[in-house]
């Protein structure tokens, strides 16, 4: 049984169970799920829950049903009404605008908002920066379906709500975090009640929406319903496995890398509001796994050589994750390869507030004054503009000098023509070099970080992630900023729309599920030639077999060795021969099988008995393996001529190997060209 070079393809011999890895983003969130099962490669079976409730039909969101927006619609009693993809149907708009609902998003980033300004100069340049980065009304980003409603809740609204960052916790909600509830009040901020607005004379208070942990708390349960549905149909006995498990499950959760324990003692809270996890629940059931780190175990596995290369032990590199509200920069050095990848930070993270987002805002600002007093200036032109824009030109854009001379024909609601806005034919065109000045200025910036960064770790690489990360434009601009000083670039060899899901999953099984080794030795009695070891067995009981040859019983060997690494497909094998007398009308063998720990046996020479043929007290019964051989006996050659004493030699195998819940052994032996086992038994885990 040797073990595997990859630590992905580690075997997992555990209790059967769940594995949930939730990554709640700021614009789209991912469920990854694994079912394991004795002897399984967690690594090999990781599955993303591919179906959400309302997937979208329109063009203004990329078909990706993998990822389900992260947004909510509330209600004035903080009851959510609609979530992820629901949010863009008709039907909830129409609803929101009549019943005031307000629609909460991108509330990841209030969870530990930017430090306040500390000058005007500053101050100044974040209010720049935040206009610059807010997605246009015109859009089909979630923030414009706000604009509907007759309560507008943005990303900068829920910054300043008193209610949306929530009371300090008043009690620890895991059992590991005893700490926390000593430190209650530690490192909250405590916020003045909202000052009461004046209208018609009477003072009223300004709707706070939810707290942080209750929207939290519904988001993950529905994401957690989604993937319970998605894991029924999609799976044999999927609803039977995972309601049989579902008390059991394990749930992991990413967050960003400079969160601490103030944000994720609100996920926890968030995970018992919802109901996920009981109050108490055991240490384990809960882990919490930096996005930085999953992104890197997910390119791990999705990049040619990575342990040899920009993985190594001793290379630095920085991950680039570009996404929609922002980009992020932090530097690693792979400290240690072996037994298991180790990753240190050696510059911390930076953000940067241009993303997708920003060179979507610059096109709807191009877009407005490109329209200007057109006819075509209307929202349902508009819209349409947009939504071509974000699937024909923001996902697909490379460089000015790959768009011929047409440029990029963007259609509108109607036919007609604006020559001063460019429209004709029911089109509107934009040159190669528009498109790249939209987005030159964001990638300028993440250039000018990475610059920085890289080289105070001596950094060789950069790994691309995010959804913003898969635009050829980004990525063929940091390639040809980079590449000819001998940075090179990796881009994971699939989409990485998931990959802090499937990621966190991967470090965690990395982490937790480590290679099996035999702890004791296991092995039989077996008897020896009394002719070549006479000297050791003068005082043992002599045994004469049916051929005549006289043999002692009570030499201990060792089947499977202690410290035996355990492989799935690999068996542990033990040949060996008996002599049947055919007089005898019992067929049956029976093998008893002993777990032998060496660092508690005295010195005994190799043997197992005492001279009474009594197993030492190092030596522990497992069990007997029995075997009918009786279809083996009627068709092997007889031996022997003296009546009575006729016999057949029996070729047999004594084997051990990984099955179905645990580690078994039988008998096996061919017949006609073909093996035959004989009925198993089962090892107790705590002897292997």
């Amino acid at each position: 049984m040797a073990s595997s070079p990859r630590a992905d393809s580690t075997p997992y011999y555990g209790a059967e169970r769940l594995v949930l890895s939730i990554d709640i983003g700021n614009s789209f969130s991912s469920v990854s799920l694994q079912h394991l099962t004795f002897g399984c490669i967690p690594a090999n079976n990781i599955r993303t829950v591919a179906s959400y409730p309302s997937f979208p039909t329109s063009t203004s969101i990329p078909p990706l049903p993998s990822r389900h927006p992260s947004a909510i619609y509330y209600d004035r009693r903080d009851q959510a009404r609609a979530f992820g993809a629901e949010v863009t149907t008709p039907l909830a708009r129409e609803r929101a605008k009549a019943e005031g609902w307000i629609l909460v998003e991108r509330f990841k980033l209030q969870m530990k908002p930017p430090p306040p300004s500390t000058g005007k100069r500053e101050g100044k340049e974040v209010k720049k920066l935040a206009k610059k980065s807010k997605p246009p009304p015109p859009s089909a980003s979630l923030n414009s379906l706000a604009a509907s409603s007759t309560v507008s809740v943005d990303s900068a609204g829920l910054l300043t709500a008193p209610g949306a960052v929530g009371s300090p916790l008043t009690r620890s909600v895991t059992p590991e975090s005893l700490v926390d509830a000593a430190m209650e009040n530690e490192g909250w901020e405590v916020l003045e009640e909202p000052s009461p607005s004046v209208k018609g004379g009477k003072k009223m208070m300004a709707y706070e929406g939810p707290r942080l942990a209750t929207i939290y708390a519904a988001l993950l349960k529905h994401l957690v319903a989604c993937a319970h549905a998605w894991f029924a149909e999609t799976t044999p006995s999927g609803e039977e496995i995972f309601v049989r498990l579902w008390s059991s499950a394990i749930f992991i959760l990413t967050h960003p890398a400079d969160w601490g324990s103030t944000e994720t003692a609100q996920l926890r809270e968030g995970m018992e509001q919802a109901g996920l996890l009981p109050k108490g629940f055991e240490v384990g059931r809960l882990v919490f796994v930096k996005e930085p780190t999953a992104t890197v175990f997910f390119a791990r596995r999705h990049t040619r050589n990575a342990d040899s290369t920009w993985l190594k032990e001793g290379a630095s590199f920085a991950i680039c994750d570009a996404a929609e509200c922002g980009t992020s920069i932090m530097g690693f050095t792979v400290s240690s390869h072996e037994p298991k990848l180790k990753l240190r930070a050696y510059e911390a993270v930076s953000r940067l507030p241009v993303g997708a987002s920003t060179v979507t805002s610059a096109f709807s600002s191009l877009l407005s004054k490109r329209l200007g007093k057109s006819k075509f200036n209307k929202p349902n032109h508009v819209q349409v503009i947009m939504d071509e824009f974000e699937i024909k030109v923001k996902t697909k854009f490379s460089r000015a000098a790959d768009v011929g001379e047409e440029g990029f024909r963007l259609r509108i609601a109607s036919e007609g023509e604006d020559k001063s806005a460019g429209i004709s034919g029911g089109c509107m065109r934009f040159s190669g070099q528009e498109i790249e000045d939209l987005f030159r200025p964001t990638v300028d910036a993440i250039i000018v970080r990475l610059s920085s960064i890289l080289p105070r770790g001596s950094a060789t690489s950069i790994l691309l992630s995010g959804g913003f990360g898969e635009s050829p434009y980004v990525q063929s601009r940091l390639s040809s900023a980079f590449t000819p000083s001998g940075i090179s670039l990796i881009i994971p060899e699939i989409p990485s729309h998931t990959a802090v899901a499937e990621g966190a999953a991967r470090f965690y099984f990395s982490e937790s599920v480590g290679r099996r080794k035999c702890r004791f030795e296991i092995g039989i009695s077996t008897a020896v030639g009394w002719s070549e070891n006479w000297e050791m067995g003068m005082e043992r009981e002599i045994f004469t077999s049916v051929s005549g040859t006289r043999y002692i019983l009570g030499k201990w060997t060792a089947v499977v060795k202690q410290g035996t690494v355990l492989d799935p497909f690999e068996a542990v094998e033990k040949v060996y021969n008996v002599k049947h007398v055919l007089s005898s009308t019992d067929t049956t063998l029976s093998v008893d099988l002993f777990a032998h720990d060496p660092a508690s046996e005295p010195a005994t020479d190799g043997w197992m008995t005492d001279l009474k043929g009594t197993a030492y007290s190092s030596y522990t019964s497992l069990g007997t393996v029995s075997t009918d051989l009786a279809s083996l006996v009627a068709i092997s050659p007889v031996r022997g001529a003296e009546e009575g004493k006729q016999w057949a030699q029996l070729d047999l195998k004594l084997i051990f190997y990984v099955g179905k819940s645990s580690l078994e052994a039988c008998v096996s032996w061919e017949e006609l060209g073909k093996e035959k086992r004989g009925e198993p038994i089962q090892i107790p885990d705590e002897y292997w």
